[in-house]
């Protein structure tokens, strides 16, 4: 089982985040992987810590970097929270932990019982811009391309 190495302090500082203001803050929520809400001197990030028992699988790091591209890609037509890019790259690996950084965003969940039939057209609407994006032109690596290959919408 491997164990989670966070250091919020060192991830700060290496990707240029500033100074911390206040103690990192668990997010709840989260089932694979751990959130904080923190605050710096130069922003508000939400971070996530990368399980290392998911990160330490075979295709996992190349998987979240093209999760990332797609993401970057949808944000052009739709409101998408995507990773941001520190040192040439959205995944950041500081001593064997991997963490993925966003600005923060303030939100709430909606409870089972609370969702209408407007939060259903509107996340169909959603939905229906993410499959209508085109990706062709993403270029890829060949863990990629398997992935693509293998699954056939039309």
């Amino acid at each position: 089982m491997n164990k989670y190495n966070i250091n919020i302090p060192k991830l700060c500082e290496i990707c240029g985040l500033g100074i911390l203001i206040s103690e990192p803050v668990p997010i709840n929520g989260g089932f694979l992987h751990r959130m904080y809400d923190v605050k710096t001197e130069k922003g508000h990030f939400a971070v996530k810590a990368l399980n290392p028992n998911i990160t330490a699988r075979e295709k996992a790091l190349s998987n979240y970097r093209f999760s990332e591209i797609i993401a970057n890609r949808v944000s052009e037509k739709i409101k998408v929270s995507c990773a941001n890019e520190y040192n040439g790259s959205h995944l950041q690996n500081i001593d064997g932990q991997y963490y993925l950084i966003y600005n923060y965003i303030n939100g709430q969940t909606i409870g089972t019982d609370d969702i209408t039939i407007e939060h259903s057209y509107k996340m169909g609407s959603i939905l229906a811009q993410i499959h209508s994006t085109d990706f062709s032109d993403i270029s890829s690596d060949s863990d990629y391309e398997e992935a693509v290959t293998l699954i056939d919408y039309e």
